[in-house]
């Protein structure tokens, strides 16, 4: 377990003519603040990553495919510091991730699909508060293909 890292179930509304897959809202938890939206598109076998937010809360939800996210804990202070978690989100397993900032995130796509994830970000996009390391740093967890 990673502190602060949350994964809650989501229900997917729908019928024989489509879907409604909500995500968050602005009038219960986790809703924190709005920064900003958007969608990042992981290509079929596929991996992005490394990057921390310094101060952004991530609320991610894989609307199309299925994507593997692992997550360090960067934080000094935490009592998790230095953990790995794997989680795997897809629209069959339809959940919202809380990513709270200090964390170490990468992910990529399963199968042979695409994977859509969207993004409710705290705080508008900022250079300035975000880091990345390579993929094969040294220093972090060795991607796997599982």
């Amino acid at each position: 377990m990673i502190e602060g890292l949350r994964r809650i179930p989501l229900a997917i509304l729908g019928d024989h003519r489509g879907a409604v897959l909500p995500m968050l809202r602005a009038d219960r938890p986790p809703f924190e603040r709005f920064g900003e939206i958007y969608f990042s598109l992981v290509r079929a076998g596929q991996v992005k990553g490394w990057n921390l937010h310094r101060r952004v809360t991530c609320n991610l939800a894989v609307v199309a495919g299925a994507v593997r996210f692992l997550f360090v804990d960067g934080r000094g202070e935490s009592g998790s510091r230095c953990a790995v978690v794997e989680e795997r989100l897809s629209r069959d397993d339809y959940a919202l991730l809380v990513v709270p900032p200090g964390l170490w995130m990468c992910f990529g796509a399963l199968g042979a699909e695409d994977g859509l994830i969207a993004n409710c970000a705290t705080e508008p996009h900022d250079p300035a508060e975000l880091e990345r390391r390579a993929l094969d740093d040294p220093q972090m967890p060795r991607w796997s293909a599982r």
